[in-house]
């Protein structure tokens, strides 16, 4: 995927731009809406996450990926202080559907 070499390579508009060419029924789609979200991260704003969180709200996301993801903004963030605040008084991370290993539909 040209997203993920995009990402890479730091160049995080250009791995957004070519994430969300990815069709949403695509068998790669999730994993490009993960990459989407984690650039959105690198680049330190909540704002667009929140909004795709938002448009796509029938996405499962591994459990882990949403703190990881909020912890990327933070650290890139050009107010570290004042996005922790803000992620502390949204409801982002509550309200998300996620998937864990006891709720994985796949056994071994």
């Amino acid at each position: 995927m040209k997203a993920t070499a995009s990402f890479h390579s730091n160049r995080f508009d250009e791995a957004i731009k070519l994430a969300r060419e990815v069709p949403t029924d695509a068998i790669d789609w999730p994993r490009a809406f993960m990459l989407l979200l984690d650039s959105y991260g690198y680049l330190g704003d909540f704002g667009p996450i929140e909004d795709e969180l938002r448009t796509h709200p029938q996405i499962l996301v591994p459990e882990y990926f949403l703190p990881y993801v909020c912890q990327v903004t933070i650290a890139n963030s050009p107010a570290p202080k004042t996005a922790f605040m803000r992620l502390r008084a949204k409801e982002m991370l509550r309200s998300r559907r996620v998937i864990g290993l006891a709720r994985c539909p796949v056994r071994r």
